[in-house]
């Protein structure tokens, strides 16, 4: 059985697998905590490809004592491991990591202009590739890429928890750096995925971990700013994370918010539904005024390490 398959239906031996993996993780043994520091690191982009190709050699053996083993067989050894673990220990009601992982999350910026530091230093320090999870979703992240780590910023985290509604739909994700988005959306059941970025390097990124999922069939990545690639495309959902401040990414936003918003309706089937990302540091009062004047509506604000972040979505009459 594929490995998506059983995640989507995970039966009663897996859950007592992973009880008995529970107990397993909660021994607090040197070797144990070892593997889940490198995983807690990989958050944030911080652990080798090294450390973790060892961590996941070692929970494979947990998982074995677990008897969870043939359920994870076959996923591809180039993925981040747990995640797809806690994914169907959710599904379950299986809490399988102990709580002290999360209690030694590393601690985030509080107010928006260290939030803007910290994202300027990660992007600038990263020299290797690094692997980070969203929301269960593991992907590699390259130099020069876009992190979409949770804790440098929600914005994938929004976009994906957007397109989990899309089932049996078409995705365009512009600007999609990594993949996750994409990734995200075809493993809640999207039929097929456009996922588009400017960046040659990022598209090269994210056809990597594309392929690493096995996704290959259902997401075609093509370099395209915005929807330059995609004349005839036509999505029920379009997401969009894009450059929201020069200083930043070195690119204005204004011109690059302003076509996406022009070309959304001939991209958006009836019925269908455009979401964008903005924040509080970004250019948002001459970026807002186009997006009213063309119909779009706000989400409710959340404050995220000092910084407001919404989504702007535009509906598509049916």
């Amino acid at each position: 059985m594929h490995w998506l398959k059983l995640l989507q239906e995970p039966g009663t031996a897996m859950r007592n697998g992973m009880l008995r993996l529970k107990t397993l993780l909660a021994d607090e043994s040197d070797q144990t905590r070892a593997m889940l520091d490198i995983y807690r690191r990989s958050l944030v982009g911080g652990a080798s490809r090294e450390e973790l190709q060892q961590a996941n050699t070692q929970f494979g053996d947990v998982l074995r004592m677990a008897g969870l083993g043939t359920f994870f067989v076959a996923v591809p050894g180039s993925m981040l491991l747990i995640p797809l673990v806690v994914k169907a220990g959710q599904r379950l009601g299986v809490r399988v990591l102990p709580d002290t992982f999360e209690e030694a999350r590393p601690t985030t910026p509080r107010d928006q202009n260290a939030w803007m530091q910290a994202w300027a230093e990660d992007h600038e320090q990263r020299t290797s590739t690094t692997h980070v999870v969203v929301d269960n979703t593991t992907v590699e992240v390259d130099p020069g890429v876009f992190n979409p780590c949770t804790l440098l910023g929600p914005s994938a985290h929004m976009l994906m928890d957007a397109v989990a509604r899309v089932q049996g739909g078409t995705v365009l994700d512009i600007g999609c750096g990594t993949g996750v988005v994409s990734i995200h959306a075809a493993l809640s059941g999207a039929a097929s995925v456009i996922a588009c970025d400017s960046d040659a390097a990022a598209c090269a990124n994210a056809r990597r971990n594309i392929d690493a999922y096995g996704l290959s069939d259902i997401i075609d990545c093509r370099i395209s700013d915005v929807f330059d690639a995609c004349a005839n495309a036509q999505a029920d959902h379009i997401t969009a994370n894009l450059p929201l401040k020069e200083s930043l990414w070195g690119v204005d936003p204004v011109p690059i918010v302003h076509r996406l918003i022009d070309g959304v309706p001939d991209h958006l089937r009836p019925g269908g539904r455009a979401s964008l990302v903005m924040a509080s540091f970004g250019a948002v009062d001459t970026i807002t005024p186009t997006l009213r004047s063309a119909g779009w509506v706000n989400t409710p604000p959340i404050t995220h390490m000092g910084v407001q972040w919404w989504l702007e979505q535009f509906e598509r009459q049916p």
